[in-house]
């Protein structure tokens, strides 16, 4: 129906790449702060496989812990895009 074989098993082979910017108070157990996280994948092409396609995620984590320490607040935000080509 959409033009594709969706044979299993099929190939999906990619490189990944991964940023993250740390401002926080402590980069392991942070207590403060907010962390900045972008993933990059090339899907296909020169990696070969069945399907061709880039993939970004960036993402936000944000922490916070009132003064008595007995409560921590997190956030996350992750957004994602697939872009096909070929």
């Amino acid at each position: 129906i959409l033009g594709l074989d969706f044979r299993d098993p099929y190939v999906v082979s990619f490189a990944e790449l991964q940023l993250t910017l740390h401002i926080t108070d402590r980069l392991i157990d942070p207590r403060h702060g907010v962390e900045l996280q972008t993933t990059y994948d090339l899907a296909g092409g020169i990696f070969g496989g069945q399907y061709d396609f880039h993939k970004v995620i960036p993402e936000l984590r944000g922490y916070w812990t009132p003064l008595d320490n007995r409560l921590q607040l997190a956030a996350r935000a992750q957004l994602g895009f697939i872009v096909p080509f070929g």
